[in-house]
């Protein structure tokens, strides 16, 4: 969770580049290759075997393979990488292993309320608002997340918005 608090998280690639074991490079657009200790190498596209969770619920479609683009990089608190063996307990029966990206609550959030934006070149522009509430035993968080850049390449561009959000 440290790490991933000052990190630029475009994407996922950028919030698992520096895990050992863990191969992640973009294909095109949000598309990226995963890949945990060689598992699903041969895979041109989706991702085979790796069981992929969020907060603890599987995303993986049925016959194993997975998109994961869905996942804004900016409303994890955590993500958990089991590798091998290790991701038995998660489901994973494979050589890749498990991986978890948890999502904070209202109790276990930075602050009640934040707000992030940043820019940069070829109008990137994200911005990002978080606001969590707790009240007895009820607790509730919801993040809203644009991204918008033109690319530096015809056909580069993209406009994404992210609604992330729970009650307990």
């Amino acid at each position: 969770a440290e790490d991933l608090k000052d990190r630029y998280a475009a994407t996922l690639r950028d919030v698992l580049k520096d895990t050992p074991g863990v191969f992640v490079e973009t294909r095109y657009g949000q598309e990226l290759r995963l890949s945990v200790r060689g598992s699903g190498l041969a895979r041109g596209y989706h991702m085979r075997g790796i069981e992929v969770l969020q907060d603890g619920v599987p995303w993986n479609l049925a016959d194993g393979s997975g998109d994961f683009y869905e996942v804004d990089p900016l409303s994890l608190r955590s993500v958990e990488v089991y590798k091998g063996g290790n991701g038995l307990q998660y489901g994973a029966s494979t050589l890749g292993g498990a991986i978890d990206f948890v999502t904070p609550t209202a109790r276990t959030a930075v602050a009640p309320n934040l707000l992030r934006l940043e820019g940069g070149s070829f109008a990137t522009f994200r911005a990002s608002a978080t606001e969590s509430r707790a009240a007895g035993s009820w607790d509730g968080l919801a993040t809203l997340t644009y991204n918008r850049s033109d690319g530096s390449r015809a056909h580069s561009d993209s406009r994404d918005l992210y609604l992330n959000g729970n009650l307990g």
